[in-house]
Parts: C-alpha cells; structure tokens; sequence
C-alpha cells in the first residue's frame, strides 16, 4: 500500500525541507490535560504535509515560517535532545510519569517527511527505553511501521493511538485533508491496532461548519468509530483564527463551496481565540452527544486507560474537567470546569489534598468539595461515573 497520496516523489519535490537543529524539545505541562491526558508534549517538525484546510498551525501565533504545508522543517537532533532531556541523571528533580503526547501542535509526527527521517520511530525508541508511556496521535498510517515498539512500550508502560478525522466522507476528506489517506483506510489502521490489545480512539475534530458537522455526518462518524471497535470519540469544532489560517482556509472553501463559505461570517466574528459563536457550538455538541449516547461511545478517554499513570493532584482536575465537559453535553451548566482550572493553578493540591483545606480557591463550592472527597478516597466519584456511563458501552 502506498502510504502517501502521491508518495516519496510528492514529497521530495514539491515539499521543501530544511534541516534543523533545536535548543529543546519535550514540552513539560503545569498539570495534566483533560483531552488528551497527557504531561508531555513534542515537535519533531515545523509545518505539515498533509496540508489539511482547516490546521490553525498555519496561525501566526505559532511562527512557523515559510507555507505551513509545503516548508516543512525537520528537527534532526531531535533524538540526541530528547535523551538529553530524560536523562534523570542531570536533573535534581525526576521528572514525573506521565502520557508523552505524540502529535504535535505545529506538524504531524507521521507525516509525509517521516518515511525519510524516521524522527518518530527513533523517540519512540527512547520513550521505550526510559519507560514512558505515549499517547499517539496522528492522520497517518504510516504509525503501523511502529507497532513493534508501540506494543511493547504498551506492554512496559502504556500506548494508545488516536486519529483525528473532519469526518469519514471520503469525498469530503479528500478535499479538506488532501495529503492524507482515506478515512477508511485510517479506521482499518486503528482496527488493526485495537486487534492487539491497543487502545485506539477517534478525535472527531475539528467538525467543519456546514460539510461535516451535519446531524448526518456526526452520526457516520461516530457509528464508523463504533464499528472499528474504537475505546472513545473525542469531539470539536474548528477554530478559525484572523489572518493566514482564515484566509487559506476561506480561499479554498469559496472556490469549492461558495454557498457555504458565505454564511461563515455569521459563525465566525473575528474572535481572538478563533472560535465561532456559542451557539454554534452548542448546536454541534448537543449532535454529537445524541450519536454517543445512542452508540454507545465514550465521549472521553476512558480513565482506565491513565489513572494508574497519574497521582491524585493529577488525577483531581481532569476527572472534574469531565464533569463538566458531560454536564455542558447535557445542556446544563457546572463550575465544574472553571473549579478544575483554579485547582490545576495551585501550587499546594498534593498538600490540600492531604490537608481537606479548599479554602480561597474561587470556583471550589460545596458540590465541588464533596465531589473532591469522593475522588481523594476513591480516584473517582458517583456523579462522575453516572455521567460517563451514559456513554458506555
């Protein structure tokens, strides 16, 4: 199978690459994340070949120089880095045990320049040797070269894989995400994945505005995930941020799509974070929450799959970030999640946690204290398991 929609020559000749040589790499998180549960972040490269429409990699805010999916730059010291990095040996404080995020904000870890440097494979190994468990996420298939290490960094620690998917219309792929394989063939590649043991997942995001967040759509998805066999489906909606992210992704949409791309400007009002109005949101959200339910799909990761790699300060914010996220999918509103933000920010949780003192941290009510005394005893709590199981299979 030819990994790539125009293989080793597309890549060499109409993709630029420059060599790089960076200062760091591992990026280290205050507190561990709700969405992908993960403490670790890398970037093994600037830009992406898969060229996808909507990637709001091509925002300034991110300074990645040159066109975001044709300059694609290689950090080819990334291995030496990152072994310098974990080497417990320089530091005075051991880093803690924690999921490695494999994407990338900035460029898939497996995209098209991957077959020739093998950056991923190579971190993959020195995750392996220093027990880390990852978390890969990826539009590629090209993640199945790894599954050697993968499992056996999941045999020694933990690994899962997720895909992220606009939707799976091949059509509709094809011309939003067109250096990337067919949703098919990637729901085959987690199949196979999950066939060993693995957890695999979905991130249904972003939904475009007007071609993929459809009721219809939503529910193609989540069934195809559904019948994959996949452990979760985590959903969003695009960010359109002002500037070179808008305009390449607006230009496409006209010429393709111009009906559809004229009512973009009542959805999307020049916020500074790129989001589109609440509403909008709202609507999607209460879409995709009527397909999980009805599938039977987690609509977050599991926390079988990471509460043993995390310690209950970790553990506290991202069960209460949960909350929240399934109250808001059941139309109701919660602190729940502007309490897990205020306790992700303490400097004291580990000596709270031990102490019982919530005292002066906005947010943390009574609802949320008797939901923290539920977590610090038992790693979760009633009103957490009630909600998730209204997605479970």
């Amino acid at each position: 199978m030819n990994i790539f929609p125009r293989g080793k020559l597309y890549m060499e000749r109409l993709m630029p690459i420059s060599e790089l040589s960076a200062k760091t790499l591992l990026i280290k998180q205050r507190r561990l994340e709700s969405w992908f549960v993960c403490r670790y972040g890398l970037n093994l490269y600037r830009g992406c070949g898969h060229n996808c429409l909507y990637c709001d990699g091509r925002a300034e805010k991110y300074n990645v120089a040159g066109e975001f999916g044709a300059d694609i730059g290689v950090k080819t010291n990334a291995a030496l880095l990152l072994e310098k990095e974990l080497d417990q040996s320089r530091r005075r404080k051991r880093l803690p045990r924690g999921f490695v995020f494999f994407g990338g904000g900035v460029g898939d870890s497996y995209q098209p320049a991957e077959e020739k440097y093998g950056l991923a494979r190579a971190a993959l190994g020195i995750f392996l040797g220093h027990g880390y468990p990852v978390h890969v996420l990826t539009k590629s298939t090209l993640v199945l070269r790894d599954l050697d290490i993968l499992l056996r960094i999941n045999e020694a620690a933990r690994a899962m894989v997720s895909m992220s998917f606009s939707s799976v219309d091949p059509v509709l792929s094809a011309f939003l995400e067109p250096g990337v394989r067919p949703p098919a063939e990637r729901l085959a590649a987690l199949a196979k994945i999950k066939s060993h043991g693995m957890p695999a997942g979905m991130f249904l995001m972003p939904v475009v505005a007007g071609l993929t967040d459809t009721r219809e759509k939503i529910d193609e998805s989540v069934a195809a995930a559904k019948n994959a066999g996949l452990d979760f489906v985590v959903f969003g909606g695009m960010t359109l941020k002002q500037g070179r992210q808008m305009d390449f992704f607006m230009k496409a949409l006209s010429a393709r799509f111009p009906e559809i791309a004229s009512k973009y400007p009542v959805i999307y009002r020049g916020d500074k974070y790129g989001a589109a109005i609440p509403g909008y949101y709202k609507k999607i959200n209460a879409r995709f929450a009527e397909a999980a339910r009805r599938f039977r799909m987690p609509v977050r990761i599991p926390r079988a799959f990471w509460e043993d790699m995390t310690d209950q300060a970790d553990r506290l914010p991202v069960i209460l970030d949960h909350i929240d996220y399934y109250m808001m999918l059941k139309g109701e509103k919660s602190g729940f999640g502007y309490a897990a933000y205020m306790l992700s920010r303490q400097n004291d949780l580990e000596q709270r946690l031990l102490t019982g003192d919530w005292n002066n941290i906005p947010g943390v009510n009574q609802r949320v204290r008797d939901n923290i005394a539920e977590i610090a005893a038992t790693g979760t709590s009633a009103l957490h398991e009630a909600l998730a199981a209204e997605y479970s299979p």
